[in-house]
């Protein structure tokens, strides 16, 4: 029952996009699809999209959550609050905020303006990229401190200190490493909800 409840939709969805009626079953709209270079540079641009945004959280989020698995405990509370915030704030007011950033250079200066239309440029759309971090954040950060805390990060950063590395060589080549899976399901999450 359940193999039909969640293959149902998905098989009516590929019956309803390649059959057609009098000819049978075509697969001539995914050639054309394949064929056509506007889906295909919309899939580039959404895939550097997402793997900007997964690069983003990377470097952002691996450093603080050792930082706080390390010596930072008490400000833990803190970042996990900012963390979850997205999954706290509905989204029509994340997406009216940024619709409120964006108009402000409108009416503004050449700074403002010139700000809002890099961000908004249809080659490469970088506003997406902050509203992917935003929404990727949650999931993120709590599958990099539940890899985090099954290592012993303490005990490896200061090996790694003791041999001379400096803290960010020491995260990217002796902790990042220990939480190789982990980081890879953050990366196909964040790609596959780019591609969403």
């Amino acid at each position: 029952v359940l193999g039909i409840y969640l293959a149902g939709p998905l098989l009516a969805g590929l019956w309803y996009s390649f059959w057609i009626p009098g000819e049978g079953l075509h697969f001539t709209a995914l050639t054309d699809a394949v064929g056509s270079p506007e889906v295909m540079s919309s899939l580039a641009r959404s895939i550097g999209l997402s793997l900007a945004s997964v690069l983003i959280l990377f470097v952002v989020l691996v450093p603080t959550v050792v930082q706080l698995h390390v010596g930072a405990q008490r400000y833990r509370p803190l970042v996990e609050a900012i963390c979850m915030l997205p999954l706290v704030v509905p989204g029509i007011a994340l997406v009216a905020g940024v619709m409120v950033v964006l108009r402000a250079g409108v009416g503004a200066g050449t700074f403002a303006r010139t700000v809002s239309q890099f961000l908004q440029d249809p080659s490469y759309p970088l506003v997406l990229v902050g509203c992917y971090v935003i929404v990727l954040l949650p999931f993120t950060f709590r599958v990099i401190d539940n890899a985090l805390s099954a290592i012993p990060v303490a005990q490896l950063l200061d090996s790694a200190r003791g041999l001379g590395a400096p803290f960010p060589i020491a995260v990217l080549q002796v902790v990042a490493p220990n939480i190789r899976a982990s980081l890879w399901v953050c990366a196909f999450f964040g790609l596959s909800a780019g591609l969403a």
